[in-house]
């Protein structure tokens, strides 16, 4: 194994003993030892545990696995990936374990819900992290934020719903399933009611398809990969976006931020809209090893450049558009130092 040495001295005027020579020459062979090969040997033989802050089967998950299957081999060494779900208080749960017990060595990953460097800002009772003190590795997609109804709902623009009821289910207020409708609500004047408690996104498809509900928010990108046939036949509908950027399969879909009826809150819905850049994002607990952040940042880029991961991509109809980990570092940063004024405001709007 490698090591790094800073030096010793063995006392001034001291001759060094004969176990104190050996000694040295093992610190100084060790030395002498490639940096280059130090990943490599550590991570060689080693499994990396990759932790979703969402249930099981949802897109979170099935991004996470397509991932953990192509990312070994741009490691160096090649480790083990597996994937583990750790739902729970809408991806607070994962996150404050990142960022307190998970171990500082490079072999743990995680995947949070995205909306979680705003719910630090938005809802910090419970919050155990600083989201700028996580490692970013990079973001898979940025999708926006939509609100999407089942074909056979009584409402099916954001203008009925102003006058008529539209029932959305939700996992919970640290959901973008439970945060885009209320925000809707309090600022558009909607009657949108939000049926909470529901597991995660499987459990509020199957609502939506046995009529409990009506439709729900999500994640364009996540909604693409879980129901991909009902969008393409017109089953499952986009009433609503809310975006800082075009998105070209959404352009006949209202955008909320666009379409604002006044600077305020435009600039409340393009807050909202920052947690794109976490949409899909990964990082590692503080204070894991620069050479080992370094390592897997550029296992990350790799991966996502490399034509497999893309053909494997596109034969599951899967959105990827990724941005590098240090530009994610900097759009989390960016969310965290939100004027006070216009987080309460946008607290206020969703109810916490």
């Amino acid at each position: 194994m490698c090591v790094d040495i800073i030096g010793f001295r063995s006392g001034r005027g001291r001759r060094p003993t004969a176990s104190v020579v050996r000694l040295a020459a093992i610190l100084a062979a060790a030395a002498a030892c490639p940096a280059a090969a130090s990943a490599a040997d550590f991570y060689a033989g080693q499994t990396i545990t990759l932790i979703v802050g969402a249930s099981d089967g949802g897109a979170y998950a099935v991004y996470a696995r397509v991932l953990a299957q192509h990312l070994p081999n741009f490691i160096p060494g090649k480790p083990t990936i597996i994937v583990q779900a750790m739902p729970g208080a809408g991806g607070t749960k994962m996150a404050n374990y990142m960022y307190n017990a998970a171990h500082r060595d490079g072999l743990v990953i995680g995947t949070p819900l995205a909306p979680m460097p705003i719910t630090q800002l938005l809802r910090p009772e419970g919050v155990k992290y600083d989201a700028a003190k996580f490692q970013w590795l990079g973001n898979l997609e940025g999708s926006p934020p939509v609100l999407a109804v089942w074909h056979t709902a009584p409402v099916q623009s954001i203008e009925e719903a102003k006058t008529r009821e539209l029932i959305v289910a939700s996992s919970g207020k640290g959901s973008v399933t439970y945060q885009v409708p209320a925000m809707i609500n309090r600022l558009l004047g909607t009657k949108i009611k939000i049926v909470s408690g529901y597991k995660g996104e499987t459990d509020i498809d199957l609502a939506i398809e046995r009529g409990e509900v009506h439709g729900r928010a999500s994640f364009y990108g996540s909604m693409i990969v879980s129901k991909p046939q009902q969008i393409k036949d017109g089953r499952l509908r986009f009433i609503a976006q809310v975006s800082t950027h075009d998105v070209p399969a959404l352009k006949n879909v209202p955008n909320l931020v666009a379409t604002a009826k006044d600077d305020e809150t435009r600039r409340m819905f393009e807050f909202f809209a920052l947690q794109s850049a976490t949409g899909r994002a990964y990082f590692t607990p503080p204070a894991v090893p620069a050479d080992r952040v370094a390592t897997l940042r550029k296992a990350f880029d790799d991966t996502t450049s490399s034509p497999q991961f893309d053909a494997d991509m596109k034969a599951r109809h899967m959105l990827y558009d990724v941005t590098p980990g240090v530009e994610v570092q900097k759009a989390v940063v960016k969310m965290l130092a939100t004027p006070k004024r216009l987080v309460d405001r946008v607290r206020e709007a969703i109810g916490f």
